[in-house]
């Protein structure tokens, strides 16, 4: 005998000898191996009823079909059909064209098993998500780490704890030229140099966007959703890296461009997270970008920073921190002055009567 599968041999009686074996499937061998088709592929303008009513009239009567990839990939009424006159035996589905039915006939056909495309609809899994998601929102709530968002990049572990700085630096930057700078954002552009090229790029842009939106307009503006805010209101976002050497190992720059003028910041992190504010529109500052800040540009004039400070202390104003840079040969000075409280409208106002005080704006940083 033949290594073919028994399958393929029938016992025949006749004869004296009662019977023999021929070549042939027994009845048996059919009714036991029933067709069965499943589906396994995306859904497309190709694959759409992929199963119809000309596929269905080739398939061998009392097959069985499966689908637990895309709904539309089979024609329902045509399965229908198929399944009414018992050309196909049985089916089995966990997807429907619409979800839920409008038409509920094939889901309920007595020879149809239907399922919610469910997977992980099990007691033990459903168990498991809890545990996972009370553990994310724990070590959001701890450290920040975000893990396994569907919209927003995953930080984990060392790469969190690489990146945070980072995007802390980028979110102080952009909130402070978004209070600096007049008009309407158009274009925010982010360069990283030095060692900040060698980490990942996308949520420190975020960081960015998300300190110049917070600021600029009072929608709620998360990391999340920063970026998409920004194009809905037509603001391009642009990412610049150079190779060129800088004064410090790692360096960010931030320009920011709106309907009336352009203006930029740039920063660094000395040792992992210690933040500074190192140039202000092209004259180089020293500064923590913290707190309550009076940005101040003035001439380049001996006395304005006396008069200045008297104005001040008249209002009770407490200076906390003072730094001052110039450019030089240029006329032109900056100063930056971090205060206990929030300056108030009218000491602003005051401020910018000072003899040499070219224009004066309060900031509010993390």
């Amino acid at each position: 005998m033949s290594s073919s599968p028994a399958s393929d041999w029938a016992w025949s009686a006749s004869g004296a000898s009662g019977g023999k074996w021929r070549r042939g499937r027994a009845p048996w061998a059919w009714r036991s191996r029933p067709s069965i088709l499943t589906l396994h592929t995306t859904l497309t303008r190709e694959s759409r009823h992929l199963i119809g009513k000309q596929a269905l009239a080739r398939v061998k009567r009392g097959a069985r079909i499966v689908n637990a990839a895309r709904g539309e990939l089979i024609d329902e009424e045509a399965l229908l059909a198929a399944l009414d006159d018992g050309r196909v035996a049985a089916a089995g589905l966990d997807v429907h064209a619409q979800e839920p039915p409008l038409d509920w006939r094939l889901a309920k056909h007595p020879r149809v098993v239907a399922t919610p495309h469910v997977g992980a609809q099990t007691v033990e899994a459903q168990e498991r998500v809890g545990t996972d998601i009370a553990i994310q929102v724990r070590d959001f709530l701890k450290g920040g780490i975000i893990q396994h968002a569907v919209n927003f990049f995953s930080l984990t572990g060392d790469v969190y704890d690489q990146v945070k700085p980072a995007m802390d630096l980028a979110q102080r930057l952009g909130a402070f030229l978004a209070q600096a700078c007049p008009g309407t954002p158009e274009r925010i552009e982010v360069g990283l140099y030095g060692d900040l090229r060698e980490i990942d790029s996308n949520p420190i842009q975020a960081a960015a966007v998300c300190g110049v939106m917070r600021c600029a307009f009072p929608e709620n503006v998360t990391l999340v959703n920063a970026r998409a805010l920004a194009t809905e209101k037509g603001i391009d976002v642009v990412e610049s890296t150079s190779s060129a050497k800088v004064a410090f190992s790692n360096l960010m720059a931030i320009r920011l461009k709106t309907s009336e003028r352009d203006y930029s910041v740039a920063g660094t992190l000395f040792g992992r997270n210690h933040l500074r504010l190192v140039d202000v529109d092209g004259v180089e500052v020293d500064a923590i970008p913290q707190g309550h800040l009076l940005l101040v540009k003035n001439d380049d004039t001996p006395g304005v920073v006396g008069h200045l400070g008297q104005a001040l202390g008249r209002r009770n104003i407490n200076i906390a921190r003072m730094t001052v840079g110039r450019k030089p040969g240029s006329g032109r000075a900056v100063m930056l002055i971090e205060v206990d409280n929030e300056v108030p409208p009218d000491v602003l106002a005051e401020v910018t009567t000072v003899p040499g005080v070219r224009e004066a704006r309060a900031l509010k940083l993390g």
